[in-house]
């Protein structure tokens, strides 16, 4: 009986082991697949926000831009 239920057990065993690594992979690389367009948006954002602060440091009105006779003066 031993003899007979070991190599059904093992091939159960590697069946289960084909079957959970192609789901680990597969969510493992829709995970990275995930990460990586998260960190493209964040990093596309940044620039576009890098490259667009200093049109918005210069169109905002502040005091300064607005009265700079009196800071000479």
């Amino acid at each position: 009986m031993t003899g007979l239920s070991r190599p059904q057990e093992r091939q159960v065993n590697g069946v289960w082991l084909k079957q959970s690594v192609g789901f680990v992979t597969r969510h493992f690389v829709s995970a990275i697949y995930f990460i990586n367009l998260s960190v493209n948006l964040y990093i596309t954002l940044f620039v576009i926000y890098y490259l667009t602060s200093p049109l918005f440091i210069y169109f905002t009105p502040s005091s300064r831009s607005f009265q700079p006779s009196l800071a000479i003066s």
